[in-house]
């Protein structure tokens, strides 16, 4: 960094520096003030060369390892390093940005889920609070009922055919052979025939009431899947095909009014009997 040069011109401004100092430690004896300050001033030049020759060694220097390329290599390559580990770092920080996201949407999604959940377990707890287990008396009950139904539907017919003249033991041998009204046995025929004309063709399965929940009142909505139902039954009951044991086509005015009235009977018993008996049946525990 110093050539030849330099070194003997340093080594020269230390010399002169010494001398200098040694000459104002002499000026003072004998004590003269013209030559105590020629020998301070001497001093302080002397060190004036020394603080420029190092400023121009600092420069040097300053400058040489400016000008060295080979100096940043290494801070280079580390900056290099680093860069590249920042860039690793800040992409998987987006990656993580990016699970977070997801996994917020997969948390909101189950929680939607568990609120739906909650709701339809709260709903099957309100409905099991208010079932009832199926047993005998319920069974009872509604059966009760719906032979209560048919017998209130059976009693009006058997009374319109007894006032038109009817012989009750010849309509009741189509039913079944040997059957007699007049026995107390067979009183019942005729509610047997209807039974089995109203539960004729139904496919709803057991303890199903649904499809019949759904239907409207028959009396407010005389036009309703319900009515139309129960109308349909009703005349299949009381239709004129061969064989049959109740009113044909050729009853009386008279009959005719009675029997449109026992039809509307019908219809409004079905109401206030609750649909034979569907409140009961609808509280049952089926499982």
């Amino acid at each position: 960094m110093c050539g030849d040069k330099d070194i003997v011109e340093l080594f020269n401004t230390v010399s002169a520096l010494k001398l200098a100092y040694i000459q104002l430690q002499e000026a003072p004896i004998p004590y003269d003030p013209d030559k105590i300050v020629a020998a301070d001033e001497l001093v302080v030049v002397q060190l004036e060369a020394l603080c420029k020759f190092k400023k121009a060694f600092k420069e040097k220097k300053f400058l040489k390892t400016k000008l060295n390329p080979s100096r940043f290599d290494c801070p280079r390559s580390e900056i290099d390093v680093i860069e590249k580990h920042l860039e690793k770092l800040m992409s998987q920080n987006r990656d993580k940005d990016a699970e977070i996201v997801r996994l917020q949407q997969e948390l909101y999604d189950l929680d939607s889920g568990n609120m739906a959940l909650v709701e339809k377990i709260t709903e099957k707890s309100l409905e099991r609070k208010n079932m009832r287990i199926l047993n005998v008396s319920m069974f009872e009950d509604a059966f009760k009922r719906a032979s209560k139904s048919i017998h209130d539907f059976a009693r009006p017919i058997i009374s319109l055919m007894q006032t038109s003249g009817w012989d009750l033991n010849l309509a009741a041998k189509p039913i079944e052979n040997g059957v007699v009204y007049a026995k107390r046995s067979d009183k019942y025929a005729f509610e047997a025939s209807i039974a089995r004309r109203m539960f004729h063709g139904l496919s709803l399965k057991s303890y199903n009431v649904d499809d019949v929940l759904r239907f409207d009142d028959p009396v407010e909505n005389p036009n309703s899947e319900l009515s139309n139902f129960c109308r349909k039954k009703v005349h299949a009951c009381c239709s004129s095909h061969d064989g049959d044991v109740f009113l044909s086509e050729s009853r009386p005015e008279d009959v005719r009014i009675e029997w449109q009235a026992s039809e509307d009977s019908f219809l409004s018993n079905i109401r206030k009997n609750g649909k034979v008996g569907l409140d009961s049946s609808r509280d049952c525990d089926l499982n």
